[in-house]
């Protein structure tokens, strides 16, 4: 256990960023997703990880988990279209009393498809001769980017005893 919680420790210091677009879409990997896509031709890594402990005093139950959630994203074919692989990497350890138990394998593996149909703020007209043109109210500037997501889950709880 001591090991793999060095290695996912040692995994979260090494930071690597490159972009050469103006807008970084960022999202929290297994928790949320946003409308816009990353660009065409641009790839993008995001992670994080996750530590939690249960103890149940009745059964004489523990179990620690350790996990690593991943996002990998890339356009393709137009700036609105990317594809998504999503999932979670665990590493869980349970014990009773007398026994102790470990593994590790991808909790949960997702591939898929997004597409944004409408952006408010690319349909926006930019008037260079008056600001007061551009800071007016406009009614489509209520309605929200709007995208469609498509995607299959691959693999589901499939572990390797340690």
């Amino acid at each position: 256990m001591k090991k793999t919680l060095l290695f996912f420790l040692l995994l979260s210091t090494i930071t690597t960023k490159a972009q050469y677009t103006d807008i970084i879409n960022s999202n929290k990997p297994g928790r949320s997703m946003g409308a816009y896509a990353v660009g065409r031709k641009v790839a993008q890594v995001e992670s994080d990880i996750y530590y939690e402990t249960n103890k149940h005093d009745l059964l004489g139950l523990s179990q620690e988990n350790v996990g690593l959630n991943y996002m990998v994203r890339y356009g393709v074919w137009r700036d609105q279209f990317e594809i998504i692989g999503d999932g979670t990497l665990l590493y869980s350890n349970r014990s009773t009393d007398e026994v102790s138990s470990g593994k590790i394998g991808f909790q949960r593996t997702t591939f898929g498809v997004k597409y944004m149909f409408y952006d408010p703020v690319f349909l926006s007209d930019i008037n260079v001769y008056s600001w007061k043109a551009n800071a007016e109210f406009k009614w489509r500037k209520l309605i929200p980017a709007i995208s469609l997501y498509a995607g299959v889950n691959l693999f589901g709880e499939k572990s390797l005893p340690l």
